[in-house]
């Protein structure tokens, strides 16, 4: 992982982390269940880091009014 957006909790109580990662295709915006990067939600490629930081800042807000709660 090259940085961690966020971290989300919903009613399953298992966390869900945004983060960016590195793959061979460039950098790639992923959220994924806390207990498996296998355990993909969603997954975007991105150009670099600025772009990086606003997909997973709509993700996030989109997630926050499903009812999400963030964890600090």
């Amino acid at each position: 992982m090259v940085e961690m957006m966020w971290r989300l909790v919903g009613r399953s109580a298992t966390p869900i982390v945004c983060g960016v990662y590195r793959t061979a295709a460039g950098l790639k915006v992923i959220s994924h269940y806390a207990d498996s990067t296998d355990a993909l939600i969603r997954g975007e490629r991105v150009a670099d880091m600025d772009v990086a930081y606003d997909v997973a800042a709509v993700w996030k807000q989109a997630a926050l009014e499903l009812g999400l709660t963030e964890i600090r």
